[in-house]
């Protein structure tokens, strides 16, 4: 497999002073100088040019200065896809603040744990959300500002008083490569979600290296309903707009309006823990060392928690999580793979595989299977319909028929959960 190299240039930017730094903050600034009048944005209702966009910017980050918002402090974000998310985040690292992108799925109970957690300063977010956040205020002391996208009143500023502020960034000191930009949190499925916190090396370095592997460039045009507070969807964010390519953002995937937005083309062992070291993995765990020093070792190898396998050509496939890996009579066994064969069957509609103590074997592989709308299998059929495709120590050992699975806010199934349904 040929070994893919990132552009000197963007490795050095991210290591050397320079007009080009792992400043998130300056990524709009930078492309502006170089693209001005070249749309970077396409949204729901507004389209913006990087001139335009970097207007905005120093508008909101001037607005935000003004407030109050330090070198620092801590910015949430909490909106769905929109062009408004776009120019909160780089306003915020503008003003030198560390953003917290937050999912827009989480309830308010665990939005307030985030600001909390994390000691955010202000927040932005969409009109439907801004009244019950602004109720946050009394249990989150560090809250100062809740900014909403669509209009003022009850306590919460509107997104408008910001833009019409002078288009002037402040002068504050840029961070260092290595200094924070990011405090992302987990989806919590062993308790309360902990803070990833990212460098802006980390960040910088992480976008240039997909649109590096990509080979992305100004000509390119990218379609993305990823939502913004995810690694990917901010990368991809981010990428573009280092590349200087333009960014058609929709809120949500609907196949139909993709198709109508794009211009779609397509491009002519022995399983172990997968461990990473490198500028892009995190810092750590905000506010919590003992979970920092658990996942990253003093030589700054990070566990993942993956399970997986490399082949001889170099290539890595991970397999499962190792949290969820049973143990029955010696052999390891991976839900994942039990998953993918019972999932296979003509009735089962999602399926999620757990452990049960077993006093002989130590742990058994259990099988929680939601059948489709109208279909009917039994325990027997679908042990059976396992039988050519695992072996005997994989075969799970017992199925329970459940109405649907414990699953997270972003979707995740929760494995460690599955042992609630045998209640």
């Amino acid at each position: 497999m040929a070994e893919t190299t990132i552009d000197p240039a963007q490795a050095r930017a991210a290591e050397e002073p320079g007009p080009i730094t792992a400043d998130l903050g300056t990524i709009v600034a930078r492309a502006a100088r170089r693209f001005g009048p070249k749309t970077a944005l396409v949204a729901p209702g507004r389209t913006l040019t990087y001139q335009a966009l970097d207007d905005l910017c120093d508008r909101v980050s001037g607005g935000l200065h003004d407030m109050g918002v330090r070198p620092g402090d801590r910015v949430s974000l909490y909106s769905p896809n929109r062009w408004e998310w776009v120019v909160a985040y780089h306003a915020a690292l503008r003003a030198g603040a560390v953003v917290n992108p937050i999912n827009v799925m989480l309830t308010a109970e665990e939005v307030a744990f985030v600001l909390n957690d994390c000691g955010a300063a202000a927040i932005f977010t969409s009109g439907d959300k801004a009244e019950v956040i602004a109720g946050l205020t009394r249990s989150v002391p560090t809250l100062r500002r809740v900014i909403s996208f669509d209009g003022a009143g009850g306590g919460v500023t509107g997104f408008g008083d910001l833009l019409g502020h002078p288009a002037t960034a402040p002068e504050v000191p840029r961070p260092a490569p290595g200094d924070l930009s990011t405090i992302g949190y987990t989806s919590g499925t062993t308790g309360h979600p902990k803070g990833a916190m990212q460098s802006h090396r980390a960040v910088f370095l992480n976008s240039a290296a997909l649109f590096a592997v990509q080979t992305r460039t100004d000509r390119d045009v990218l379609l993305t309903a990823l939502p913004l507070p995810h690694v990917y969807g901010n990368i991809v964010m981010n990428g573009t707009f280092m590349a200087g390519a333009t960014l058609v953002l929709m809120e949500r995937f609907d196949p139909a309006q993709a198709l109508d937005d794009a211009s779609v083309t397509m491009p002519d062992g022995e399983p172990g823990e997968l461990m990473i070291r490198g500028p892009l993995v995190m810092l750590g765990y905000y506010g919590n060392e003992a979970a920092t020093r658990a996942t990253i070792e003093p030589d700054g190898w990070m566990h993942t928690g993956d399970i997986a396998t490399r082949d001889e050509e170099g290539r890595y496939y991970v397999v499962d999580r190792r949290k969820d890996l049973i143990i029955t009579g010696g052999f390891n066994v991976y839900p994942a793979e039990i998953e993918r064969v019972v999932a296979a069957h003509p009735a089962v509609a999602m399926v999620a595989v757990g452990s049960v103590p077993d006093e002989t074997r130590g742990e058994l592989a259990r099988a929680y299977v939601v059948l489709r709308p109208g279909a009917a299998a039994t325990e027997a059929e679908i042990i059976e319909h396992c039988r050519p495709y695992l072996a005997a120590y994989k075969r799970p050992r017992s199925v329970r028929f459940v109405p649907d699975l414990p699953k997270t806010s972003t979707g995740k199934v929760m494995r460690r959960e599955l042992k609630t349904l045998d209640d």
